[in-house]
């Protein structure tokens, strides 16, 4: 429950442990519509010392607070609309007095438990206060976030429970809760959110899954008027987890016929998980519990109960109701307990990890503390930068951050090789060209000849010199060719930075995780922060400089390997070259481009056919600078790799740790008050760190209580497996 109250919220169950679910069997101590055998009287007898110690332990960690931390415990709850006996109920059950009004009566819940003692019979009275009232959420209609409505100071219903912790001989071992009952309408007009603020509290409890409902019903009034039975009924698998008690059979009227009830009983209407089960109890308070059951013994051996219904006697009593009732706890119990076990494991283990992370701060030899964490995160920073035994190869490295980036100067290279130049092998002026050779005596009719007058291409620089190239031109074509190379070279930078600053911060909080909330981390984060600025800075003059001249002052002295890259160029473009000006030969001659036979024609022309090509220099020239650019941008991309290595994998892998160490200022005179300064935690960790310890004494005293639950032959089954009958809507 949420709202006016302060309480942790509850969730769904672990899955059992599977280690400890054995079969046992179905039945839960109680007849229904296929059995004929009655419980035993002598079943509580048949229990073991040691499956009465586990009812204590639920009880006992009930009591520690467990359900506050979000797990469930096995418990029986007693509903009803008001006046429908339940107070009768919870005294023939509990043998002790409540008190009694006529209308609303139970005003809070009231936790009861009942363990068999050799002692005389004692009740221990405890007041629990899970909610707590908030002044400044104070509303008049309960809703959806704050389900209890205004929980203040004159309310007459309060969410926290009373404890009754009643002990003797001859009680059984059992322990449920008595809830306020369900009522429909309120005394008065103001205090009409009392209807929702109570069936709220009620469905709290009802929908636990590990609750066991016992449902009252009146047998003066009609089952259908039950405002508890509809909340039963809405609430998915309640029904299934429900014991109904019929109350005040002695008060039925004696005009009124029998049918309904005797349908009820025996499963035909209204059916319920756990049946039903029939009690009588004096309504005179100064009658002894051991009259009363004198009398209910009396009642119940008139001829209605043991002629006609005869065959349903074992559900005839307050002692048959209290066996079942320990029968059935006892295998709620034996059932939910391995999920509870494994429930309390995770939480221990979830609460250790945290406070890993929330260790007291040092207030002795801080200083050497703080010099022992920086030596640790440098000895993870040359991890990072030269690599970590791999388990899988042996004694070869495994070097994380270098595979990472090696896939970012793949890329960089992928786009080099992307970008290269690329020609156009085909020109306008092949038509003119290639329609001058056409045989005049073809028939073929010759279209799409450009008959305007080319333009005179300009004279070269050393004029007379014929089939020369032009250095100038070449030039010009390598600095076009690296001109976009700036952009690359600042992608693969912001890319390596970005890389290399994350793979440190996550050493770095993986070193100080305990400080995370300390001035400490902060400040490793910003020097760390400032440090990697800086050496970027470094490096991105460098580059530049490098890229600046590669753009202004194309160069290589690699001339042997030039000429080959330029004849293998050379090669290709002049394949491409023809491979176009044969299309547009046989184009003009009228062949049909879409023919499949197109290749295997030029295959057949012949270079004297299409006659010289104007663009030979132009082609040599191309292959000049393609082949420039080949060495060119190897050239360029080891000197990336190799800024890289020595202005930042080398800075940061040799002074990183001392910049960190010198920006701190803890190794100074005033070193150890630095170091106290930046390790002060605040107010919320110191808080969150002594909840957690209050919190694991809680589960250690759970583990060590159900430790011999794990030791112990006691046999424990799986709930889920629990067959309940087939349940029809006809409530």
């Amino acid at each position: 429950m949420g709202g006016l109250y302060d309480r942790v919220p509850k969730s769904e169950p672990s899955p059992a442990m599977a280690g400890l679910a054995v079969s046992m069997p179905a039945s839960h101590g109680l007849p229904d519509t296929t059995s004929t055998q009655p419980i035993p009287s002598s079943s509580l007898d048949n229990l073991t010392m040691d499956m009465k110690n586990l009812v204590k332990k639920i009880q006992d960690l009930s009591h520690l607070g467990i359900e506050d931390s979000k797990i469930m415990l096995p418990k029986i709850c007693v509903v009803g609309d008001q006046s429908t006996g339940k107070s009768s109920l919870i005294e023939g059950i509990s043998e002790i007095k409540v008190p009694r009004a006529e209308g609303t009566c139970t005003r809070c819940p009231l936790e009861i438990n009942l363990s068999e003692s050799d002692e005389s019979w004692k009740c221990v009275i405890h007041l629990s206060r899970r909610y707590i009232f908030d002044p400044s959420k104070r509303s008049k209609m309960p809703k959806k976030s704050e389900p209890l409505g205004p929980w203040i100071a004159l309310v007459k219903f309060s969410p926290n429970a009373v404890r009754l912790d009643i002990s003797g001989s001859g009680l059984p071992n059992l322990s449920f809760y008595d809830l306020p009952g369900v009522i429909s309408q309120a005394e008065q007009d103001n205090e009409r959110y009392l209807v929702n603020l109570v069936e709220n509290l009620v469905k709290d409890y009802v929908s636990q899954e590990h609750c066991i409902v016992l449902l009252t019903l009146p047998m003066t009034d009609d089952a259908t008027n039950s405002s508890a039975a509809r909340l039963v009924r809405d609430i998915k698998g309640a029904k299934e987890r429900t014991l109904g008690v019929l109350t005040k059979p002695d008060r039925r009227p004696s005009d009124e016929a029998f049918d309904q009830w005797h349908e009820i009983l025996d499963g035909s209407k209204f059916k319920l998980g756990h049946g039903y089960y029939v009690i009588r109890n004096n309504p005179d308070p100064l009658v002894s519990h051991a009259q009363a059951r004198k009398e209910e013994e009396m009642f119940f051996g008139s001829s209605l109960w043991t002629r006609d219904l005869a065959a349903l006697e074992d559900r005839f009593g307050t002692r048959q109701l209290q066996t079942a009732l320990s029968d059935l706890l006892m295998r709620q119990i034996l059932g939910s307990l391995p999920s509870i076990i494994a429930q309390i494991d995770e939480k221990s283990k979830a609460i250790d990890a945290e406070l890993k992370t929330l260790p007291n701060p040092p207030t002795e030899d801080v200083q050497r503390i703080l010099w022992g964490k920086t030596s640790d995160l440098e000895r993870k920073i040359h991890e990072l930068f030269d690599g970590t035994p791999s388990i899988e190869n042996g004694s070869s490295q495994r070097k994380p951050l270098q595979e990472q980036w090696n896939k970012i100067v793949m890329d960089l290279q992928t786009a080099l090789a992307k970008t290269r130049p690329i020609l156009d092998v085909a020109a306008q002026k092949d038509l003119e060209d290639l329609a001058e050779v056409v045989d005049s005596d073809c028939e073929m009719k010759i279209v799409g000849v450009n008959t305007s007058t080319p333009k005179k291409r300009k004279s070269p620089a050393n004029v007379g010199v014929p089939n020369q190239l032009d250095p100038r031109a070449i030039e010009n074509l390598n600095k076009r060719s690296v001109d976009h190379w700036e952009r690359l070279m600042d992608i693969f930078l912001k890319a390596t930075h970005s890389l290399v600053h994350s793979m440190l911060c996550e050493a770095l909080e993986e070193e100080f995780a305990q400080y995370h909330q300390t001035g400490l981390y902060q400040e490793l984060k910003r020097i760390l922060k400032e440090f990697m600025s800086k050496l970027r800075q470094v490096h991105l003059q460098v580059t530049r400089d490098f890229c600046k001249s590669e753009r202004e002052i194309p160069f290589t002295m690699a001339q042997g390997q030039h000429q080959v890259l330029m004849q293998h160029a050379s090669n290709v473009l002049r394949a491409r070259r023809f491979n176009a000006r044969a299309n547009c030969w046989l184009k003009i001659r009228g062949h049909d481009m879409n023919d499949e036979r197109i290749p295997e024609k030029i295959k057949k022309i012949q270079p004297e056919q299409l006659g010289p090509d104007r663009y030979c220099q132009e082609l040599d020239m191309m292959a000049s600078s393609l082949a420039y650019y080949d060495i060119a941008s190897s050239r360029f991309l080891d000197v990336l790799c190799q800024s890289t290595h020595m202005k930042l994998f080398r800075a940061c892998r040799a002074s990183l740790v001392n910049t960190l160490r010198d920006d701190l200022e803890i190794f100074g005179d005033n070193g150890r008050a630095r170091c106290l300064d930046l390790m002060t935690e605040d107010p919320e960790r110191q808080h969150r760190r002594a909840q957690l310890l209050k919190e694991r004494e809680k589960f250690s005293k759970a583990q060590e209580w159900l430790d011999s639950v794990r030791d112990s032959d006691v046999e424990m089954e799986d709930s889920d497996h629990t067959a309940f009958p087939d349940i029809k809507e006809d409530w």
